[in-house]
């Protein structure tokens, strides 16, 4: 069977659906197809025993401008994160709140043993900076890595680094080592004093949803695969070839290079999440608990069912654990691994405590270190008809995959309407 539809966009993660709802608006022929059984890409939430299971775990930034732009935020129906984090050093938890939110958090935060107190106004005052600035302003900056603007441009002390921003940032970034772009890390931060982190109540899935909802059922075609793409063909696994004037690639970078026939499209960096399931919550708290003083694999760990009590059925506990790929043990030998480390946190035996899942995602985030070269338009025009777009073409984020779906629709739009004035009169 041949079809042509006008334009063809290949895949149905944050990036494929952006740009889709966006030609939809406009009132733009298209077809959407996805190689897997759901929509979202890497944002997609499993129900496993009546928990509901983020793939990987993944917070929402609030204060995200095209997520405010794009996102109706009430109908994902938001549940909170406290702002700050507990940080597990010294066999306690030292709590490091943000007392502009949180006035009560001022004294613990001044008293915690995370950082000197000269660190905790340099926080304040990168604070106050970075809202100063215009989210634009962040990337125009001289980039360097992370972990040297931290030491140079804000003077940091080593233990605060350590204790706080490593395990911090560096489960944001999926980046131990903090070298990462200082663009991206500072953009983040901005982010979170802003606004809040959030997730929708029923688990992620909810953000790809609610942009689905915009579509045509005719126009999203599930579990289609696409073989190959050569000028303007385009086949399916089902055998199916299409001719489109236009095709959007929104896979992931390896699958992109791989279609589009381009070595080395995309670094991604992986992450491996355990959850839990328990019987009583050891923490009892919507807050990030970090490793100040790692004694093992584990990062960090949240109670998603304290954020969420639709994470978990009621009078049990959801723990997402997340491990950094270059502190993983031998996959047999990680839950073992995590179970000490946290016997620790908590001072008391974890018998309660049962795996659900283990989620090992090798291509999570894209690499953004700072000597990596990114794509000033948000997406990259392989030839006058085929375009590639998703976060690895921005910034690894929710907020790079939307504004790359949503640029390389705007250009659509602009070509569409250029072939549509040089068209003859019938």
């Amino acid at each position: 069977m041949t079809q042509k539809p006008d334009i063809l966009i290949i895949g149905a993660g944050l990036s494929g659906l952006i740009c889709a709802k966006t030609l939809q608006e406009k009132g733009l022929p298209y077809l959407l197809v996805e190689k897997s059984d759901g929509i979202g890409g890497r944002i997609r939430t499993d129900e496993v025993d009546g928990f509901r299971l983020d793939r990987g775990f993944q917070v929402l930034l609030t204060a995200y401008p095209q997520v405010k732009k794009h996102l109706n935020l009430n109908d994902l129906d938001l549940r909170l994160f406290y702002s700050g984090a507990w940080v597990h050093a010294g066999r306690a938890f030292q709590k490091v709140g943000d007392p502009k939110r949180h006035r009560e958090d001022l004294l613990p935060t001044i008293m915690a043993s995370v950082g000197r107190f000269s660190d905790k106004l340099r926080v304040l005052k990168m604070r106050k900076s970075l809202l100063s600035e215009k989210p634009e302003q962040i990337f125009e900056k001289p980039n360097m890595p992370t972990i040297e603007a931290l030491r140079q441009r804000w003077r940091f002390s080593e233990s605060m680094i350590e204790m706080f921003f490593r395990p911090f940032l560096g489960g944001i970034l999926l980046d131990h080592s903090l070298r990462s772009s200082a663009r991206m890390a500072e953009f983040v931060l901005r982010m979170f004093a802003e606004g809040s982190a959030a997730v929708p109540a029923k688990g992620m899935q909810a953000i790809p949803e609610q942009l689905a909802s915009a579509l045509p059922a005719d126009k999203l075609r599930l579990s289609t695969a696409v073989t190959s793409i050569s000028g303007k063909t385009v086949t399916l696994d089902t055998g199916e070839i299409l001719h489109p004037k236009w095709v959007v690639v929104a896979t992931d970078g390896a699958d992109a290079g791989q279609l589009l026939k381009i070595p080395k499209s995309a670094k991604y960096r992986g992450v491996t999440t355990l959850y839990f399931a328990a019987d009583r919550d050891p923490i009892g708290a919507p807050v990030l608990i970090l490793e100040g003083e790692p004694k093992g694999p584990v990062n960090h760990l949240v109670s998603m069912s304290a954020v969420s009590k639709d994470y978990a059925p009621e009078g049990k506990a959801l723990l997402s654990v997340t491990v950094l790929d270059h502190q993983n043990e031998k996959p047999e030998h990680l839950e073992g691994a995590v179970l000490k480390q946290l016997r620790l946190w908590f001072k008391q035996e974890l018998s309660d405590w049962t795996l659900l899942r283990t989620y090992h995602i090798p291509a999570a985030l894209p690499d953004q270190r700072a000597e990596l070269p990114f794509s000033k338009t948000g997406f990259k025009e392989i030839s006058p008809n085929v375009f590639m777009c998703g976060d690895h073409q921005e910034t690894g984020s929710i907020e790079g995959a939307l504004i790359s779906g949503v640029r390389t629709a705007e250009t659509l739009i602009e070509r569409w309407e250029q072939s549509t004035i040089q068209r003859p009169a019938p």
